[in-house]
């Protein structure tokens, strides 16, 4: 063996959650000293921290390192154990190819594995086919213990803290809690997201990693079925979970419905908070039927556009000044309250509740039925993964119907919330903001349609104008 042989040492670590290194650290200095007590010179250390090398990841000082050897720059790796080089067969296999290919020599701090001899390489081989089981039972292990925690309802451990939540994830932290329900009431009463966190970091209410607030961090949080007391594993909800709910679970299942439905997803960012029926509107064209963006003209004019592309995939032949179409559907709106019989189905309207909680029944046994064939699937065995994955999805389409029939009855929640007279309205209106005003059109219009002009007549024509109303 040559004095003068280049080495590389090779350290890694599967899980590192501190990112503190300690591990790789404590592999490199017994691999330093067996690369001196062998003579080699160890020309660099190649490090892949809290990366295992069971699952598809790539390890790319592993990969760097296998270059240098097809470059001619390494001739001896040096690693703790044969596990922190590869813990798949193939992997091994490659490495010996490698070896063999550019006459490689491999030595590990627990013994030695000599490539250039059968014996040697049936050793490694062993080794590989060893780590590979190792870590299949690990990984199975895990899985069954996270399975027994959805099924107890207890906390699952990792990741970033829950809003409400202390760092064991079962305490509930009050001052955070009450915000939280806060945000529920307020999202449940009409509010937008953005209103509710421009108010929220303004108060200096700050997210876990002390951050300010944005909308699809709060809207993720509202969602989750953890705020409910409920336990959820593999994207479904098993059951209740061992830590106390912050919101009710009809809330929750009111919220899920509200902040599901599309009206309510602006495009455009700043530009769309500034148009009034954003997420509302749609292409009247019989062939097209999208959703209309906000998009004003060269010259400053707020504008309605069924827009082309990939992003949008609309005819490009429906744009509408904005001002005209938003006052036509506001006094629509007004006419609307002062009417009778629009009144008459308000009041039906609020005797629905009996209907609600069967809807919301429905979606309880949704989940309980989808918690059960989880079960049959990944603990008793008894379903497999292609009927389990038809029972999910047959599901899963159910309950999104019994979630839009939902919506349709919540608008009588969030009417309480508002005046229900023409005059009463309009006064409010004046005084309110853009947030109130899009929640008081949510409660009674479901969309928009803008039906197509007469081909060169410019002067805005009402009757292109079609309003579906939710009552």
């Amino acid at each position: 063996m040559p004095d003068s042989l280049s080495a590389a040492i090779y350290v890694r670590i599967s899980r590192d959650r501190e990112g503190r290194q300690i591990g790789v650290r404590n592999q490199e200095p017994p691999c330093r000293e067996l690369a001196t007590r062998l003579g080699w010179t160890v020309g660099r250390v190649f490090i892949d921290n809290d990366l295992t090398a069971y699952h598809e990841r790539r390890r790319p000082e592993y990969e760097e390192m296998l270059a240098y050897v097809r470059d001619g720059r390494v001739r001896g790796i040096v690693a703790w154990t044969a596990d922190r080089l590869t813990r798949k067969p193939r992997e091994n296999e490659d490495l010996i190819d490698l070896a063999e290919a550019y006459n490689v020599q491999l030595a590990t701090v627990t013994g030695p594995i000599d490539l250039a001899t059968p014996q040697g390489r049936l050793h490694f081989r062993q080794l590989g086919i060893i780590a590979r089981y190792e870590s299949e039972h690990r990984a199975e292990r895990i899985r069954l213990k996270h399975e027994e925690l959805a099924r107890a309802g207890r906390n699952g451990g990792g990741g970033t803290r829950p809003f409400g939540f202390a760092d064991d994830r079962v305490t509930v932290v009050p001052d955070e809690a009450e915000l939280m329900r806060e945000a529920a009431e307020r999202v449940l009463m009409g509010e937008a997201l953005q209103a509710i966190l421009v108010d929220w970091n303004a108060r200096g209410v700050r997210t876990v990693s002390g951050t300010s607030w944005k909308p699809q961090v709060l809207r993720g949080q509202l969602l989750s079925p953890r705020i409910a007391g409920l336990r959820q594993h593999q994207g479904a909800v098993v059951g209740p979970a061992a830590w106390p709910a912050i919101i009710s679970r009809e809330a929750h299942e009111r919220l899920t419905v509200i902040l599901s439905d599309p009206a309510r997803r602006l495009n455009g960012g700043k530009l769309a908070r500034s148009y009034l029926l954003t997420g509302f509107a749609y292409c009247g064209r019989d062939e097209c039927g999208r959703k209309l963006v906000a998009r004003p003209r060269d010259d400053k004019q707020r504008r309605y556009v069924c827009a082309t592309g990939p992003r949008f995939g609309g005819c490009g032949k429906i744009h509408r000044l904005a001002e005209p179409v938003e006052a036509l559907v506001r006094e629509q709106l007004f006419a609307a309250l002062d009417s009778t019989d629009f009144a008459a189905t308000l009041r039906a309207r609020a005797g629905e509740d009996t209907t609600e909680r069967k809807f919301l029944d429905d979606l309880q046994a949704g989940e309980q039925a989808l918690a059960e064939a989880q079960t049959a699937h990944f603990v008793e065995k008894i379903l497999d993964r292609a009927g389990f994955l038809r029972v999910k999805q047959q599901l899963e389409e159910r309950m999104e119907a019994t979630r839009r029939e939902l919506a349709r009855l919540l608008g009588a929640h969030a009417l309480t919330s508002f005046p229900t007279g023409g005059a009463e309205v309009r006064a409010a209106w004046d005084a309110a903001g853009f947030s109130w005003r899009r929640a008081l059109l949510a409660a009674y219009i479901d969309r928009v349609i803008l039906l197509p002009c007469v081909p060169g007549l410019n002067k805005f024509d009402p009757t292109k104008v079609k309003i579906i109303w939710r009552v």
